[in-house]
């Protein structure tokens, strides 16, 4: 790996560490926060509810992130015209969708019947539906500034609108302790956060939306490799919040509680790993788009190497002094279980051995029997979860093994894909 792509990796590392940073405070400040103004079963109430409108925010069908892919790898070959029809394309595609959901969405949220808390239940999901979609919005100006090569400048804007969503549900929550409140006062963050972004993305970017540079073909060409890429966030809604519900309706409400902290603690991991494998992903694609293939794959090969080790030594120490952690963190308001936290580091610990492959395949756009096969190991092995815990009756901390599997299949899965691929361009 050469300085000039090391030290490029680095200022995308400091501002993807600033976002896992962002993610670990949210997730280890709020359980306190919200523990101390709700019982453990109306919180874990929130966590399944919060759950299902996450879903809307994968809905662009891939199209984002395919975009973006394109833009830098058109622009860092010269071909800015190409870009710029790529962008127009993209955000009428995205903005029409966002449109289209926004009403399908608050229909059903307001037709389909609620046993409890009825009114409620309706005012929170709605308000949560509007913070999932404008994450779609907020992607489009990731994607135009990743591809003019302010990658980190855009990862440290999105934390700070996932900050102001953050704090202003935050601040909602001390003002009433009412679901609907804390979703209303999360909305209200994000979109004015966002509408200072864009301002400044219309003011200093080069790529102007432009009707005319529409194209047909564009559209099919981003929808089918888009379409294979949804797969990997729907994957990943399957694996971890799939199995958060299902745990809250097998378990109960405090056990999915329980099993959100033990597992967050233990992603802490995967996010640490994120924070590397994702600010080499625009120079990834910048290097698909020049032709430097073998640059390519020594990067692969190093941040593999790397960060598979440092997930290691990592998780060993969050296992030796696990229960101070959790003491400390939950204010020993919810119960120790050395297994449960076994299996969920297991998983963490072995997630750069597929990581790295997954961003080489995505970003380059070589994903497409990656994101279907990733769907599918998702729903095979949230199935096994369930199975083994509605049918055999086990304890969570032993159904939890089954996740592990989901793991080892994608360590092979990314490794037969970098060899069929990646590996066999000149």
């Amino acid at each position: 790996m050469s300085t000039a792509i090391f030290n490029r990796i680095a200022k995308g590392a400091g501002a993807n560490a600033f976002g896992q940073a962002t993610t670990i405070v949210i997730q280890i400040i709020s359980v306190p926060i919200y523990l101390s103004c709700w019982s453990s079963e109306y919180y874990g109430e929130w966590l399944m509810l919060s759950a299902l409108p996450w879903i809307l925010s994968i809905t662009d069908g891939g199209v984002v992130a395919v975009s973006a892919n394109l833009m830098t790898m058109q622009v860092a070959s010269g071909k800015i015209e190409e870009a710029q029809k790529t962008f127009s394309t993209a955000i009428s595609f995205c903005l029409f969708t966002v449109a289209t959901l926004f009403l399908i969405s608050s229909l059903l949220t307001w037709a389909i019947p609620i046993q409890t808390n009825e009114q409620s239940t309706r005012i929170t999901l709605q308000f949560l539906i509007i913070c999932s979609l404008l994450t779609i919005t907020s992607g489009l100006h990731e994607a135009l500034m990743r591809s003019e090569g302010n990658y980190p400048s855009a990862v440290f804007r999105i934390n700070l609108i996932r900050l102001s969503e953050w704090g202003s549900g935050i601040l909602a929550l001390h003002i009433s302790p009412r679901m609907e409140v804390v979703a209303m006062g999360m909305a209200m963050g994000r979109a004015l956060a966002l509408a200072i972004w864009h301002r400044e993305c219309v003011q200093k970017s080069k790529f102007k939306w432009a009707g005319r540079k529409i194209s047909i073909n564009e559209v099919k060409h981003l929808i089918r490799d888009a379409a294979s890429f949804a797969a990997i966030p729907a994957g990943n809604l399957i694996a971890l919040q799939g199995t958060l519900l299902l745990a809250g309706s097998i378990y109960g409400s405090a056990t999915a509680a329980l099993f959100s902290i033990y597992r967050t603690l233990a992603r802490s991991l995967v996010q640490l790993c994120t924070i590397f494998s994702r600010s080499a992903w625009p120079e990834i694609s910048k290097m698909a788009g020049q032709g430097e293939w073998g640059k390519l794959r020594e990067t692969y090969k190093t941040l593999s190497v790397s960060l598979g080790l440092a997930s290691l030594f990592a998780g060993l120490f969050i296992y030796i002094f696990s229960e101070n952690i959790i003491s400390f963190w939950t204010r020993s308001s919810i119960g120790q279980d050395k297994k449960l936290l076994l299996a969920t580091l297991t998983s963490a610990i072995l997630t750069p051995a597929w990581q790295v492959g997954m961003v080489v395949l995505t970003a380059t756009n070589n994903h497409r029997t990656f994101g279907p096969m990733y769907l599918l190991l998702a729903a095979t092995s949230t199935f096994i979860f369930a199975f083994l815990s509605q049918i055999f009756g086990l304890q969570i901390s032993n159904s939890a093994w089954a996740l592990v599997s989901f793991d080892v299949l994608l360590i092979a899965l990314a490794r037969h894909q970098m060899q069929k691929i990646i590996f066999k361009i000149p």
